[in-house]
């Protein structure tokens, strides 16, 4: 069954485009995650230590929560 996949008899993927899809799917992953890494890091980088912007500051599961006290000061 697999033979005739492979030597193209059945419709189905073959065992090299099997193994080809799944590399260019880590590769994708692994691009995706590099990207998001450049993302934080460009807005990082981007921000003063006296920015008060919003973009600089923290977002997502990592935002740490503040007290109202906190706000007003």
């Amino acid at each position: 069954m697999q033979a005739e996949k492979n030597s193209g008899l059945r419709g189905d993927v073959t065992t090299h485009e099997r193994r080809r899809i799944k590399a260019l799917e880590r590769e994708s992953r692994e691009l995706r995650q590099t990207n998001e890494i450049m993302h934080k890091a460009s807005v990082y980088f981007a921000c003063s230590p006296d920015d008060v912007h919003i973009a600089c500051q923290p977002t997502g599961r990592n935002r740490t929560a503040r007290s109202s006290d906190e706000r007003l000061h």
